[in-house]
């Protein structure tokens, strides 16, 4: 069974496996998302099982939608220059499901997803989560889930201006 060390020695060869740590970090960080996606009030302690339960560092993935929630999946669209260590291009693509049930925010000011697309932009817009670039938004789209109880989108950020990345100086916080 690899153990967390061996997994930490990987990271030095997927530099994503980092990466999806720290957009988990954020999402983990805003009790409004949590609250959005489980649709009632949840307690701080309750927030870190939302991991792997509501938010995934994955795009789609068949049958791990099942409860009447909302979702976050997330994942990287990088191309990159091994030689140099840099970046060509960047996206961190984020799909919101929501059952079709709790569609609606309370008060019916907005729908959910709308919601929680805000919420990120808030978090992810214009700030450099990943130590490399800033985040911008790129897109904002409907998209069609094969459950026909979820209703969807996909929120893109473009990494912009990236430059050099230097795994060796980039220091996580333990």
């Amino acid at each position: 069974m690899l153990s967390a060390t061996d997994l930490k020695k990987m990271e030095k060869y997927n530099h994503l496996m980092k990466y999806e740590k720290e957009v988990m970090k954020v999402l983990l960080s805003s009790p409004v998302l949590a609250e959005l996606c489980k649709n009632r009030e949840v307690d701080e302690d309750e927030i870190p099982t939302l991991k792997w339960t509501n938010y995934f560092p994955s795009l789609f993935i068949e049958d791990t939608i099942t409860e009447t929630e909302a979702y976050i999946l997330y994942n990287f669209d990088m191309t990159e220059n091994y030689r140099a260590d840099t970046y060509f291009d960047g996206k961190l693509i984020f799909q919101i499901f929501c059952h079709k049930d709790v569609l609606r925010v309370p008060n019916g000011v907005s729908t959910r997803y709308s919601a929680i697309v805000s919420e990120l932009c808030r978090l992810f817009d214009d700030k450099n989560i990943l130590g490399i670039a800033l985040n911008s938004k790129y897109s904002d789209i409907i998209i069609s889930p094969k459950n026909p109880k979820y209703v969807a989108r996909e929120l893109v950020f473009d990494i912009k201006d990236i430059a050099e990345r230097s795994m060796e100086n980039y220091h996580e916080e333990n």
